[in-house]
C-alpha cells in the first residue's frame, strides 16, 4: 500500500465552527501526510501500535503453545500473510490492537492532537470543509467516537500504509 499526500475522514457527529460570521456544521476532515515537524509525535504512535502487535502476538503464541503457533505460520493459506490479506487494517481494529496490546492510547490521542494543529497558516496540516484551519477549540469540539477512528485512520493512512512490505 502507498503512503498517501492526504486522507479525507467523514466525520460522524457535525464540527461546528466559524467562517465569514457564521456557524458552520463541518463534515469532513482532511489531514495531510506528516512532516519531520511532528516526527516525534508520529514516532511514538508508530512505536504504540507496533509494540501492540509483538505483545499480541506473543499472547497468542502463549495461548495455543510453541508448537501450535508453528504449526498455524506452516499451514497458512494462499495468500495468507501476503500485502492482500494484511490491507484488512481498519480504524477500529488498529485502535482495538493497541488497547487489547497494551498500548497507550491516551498518550496517541494526545499526539494526534498536536499533529492535527502542527500545520501553519500556509500549510494547515487538518482542515474541515476544505475550507477552515482545526484549532485547539475545534479539536475539542470532535466527538470521542471521531477521535478514536480519526486516529485509526492516520495508523492506517500514514504509518501502516508507510511501512511497506
Amino acid at each position: 500500500m502507498e503512503p498517501k499526500k492526504e486522507f479525507v475522514y467523514e466525520l460522524k457527529s457535525p464540527l461546528q465552527y466559524a467562517k465569514d460570521g457564521e456557524m458552520k456544521d463541518g463534515k469532513t476532515l482532511t489531514v495531510s501526510a506528516p512532516t519531520n515537524r511532528v516526527m516525534k509525535q508520529v514516532a511514538f504512535i508508530e512505536q504504540e501500535y507496533e509494540k501492540s502487535q509483538i505483545q499480541m502476538m506473543a499472547n497468542f503464541k502463549h495461548a495455543v503453545g510453541e508448537q501450535g503457533f508453528s504449526d498455524i505460520l506452516k499451514n497458512r493459506g494462499p495468500g495468507e500473510g501476503s500485502e492482500e490479506s494484511s490491507q484488512v487494517n481498519t480504524s477500529e481494529s488498529v485502535i482495538k490492537s493497541i488497547m487489547a496490546g497494551g498500548g497507550d492510547i491516551v498518550k496517541c490521542y494526545e499526539s494526534l492532537k498536536e499533529i492535527l494543529l502542527s500545520g501553519t497558516a500556509q500549510r494547515p496540516t487538518c482542515v474541515a470543509d476544505d475550507t477552515v484551519r482545526m484549532t485547539g477549540e475545534m479539536y475539542s469540539d470532535i466527538s470521542s467516537l471521531d477521535c478514536k477512528f480519526l486516529l485509526g485512520e492516520y495508523i492506517v493512512n500514514f504509518i501502516i500504509a508507510s511501512q511497506g512490505d
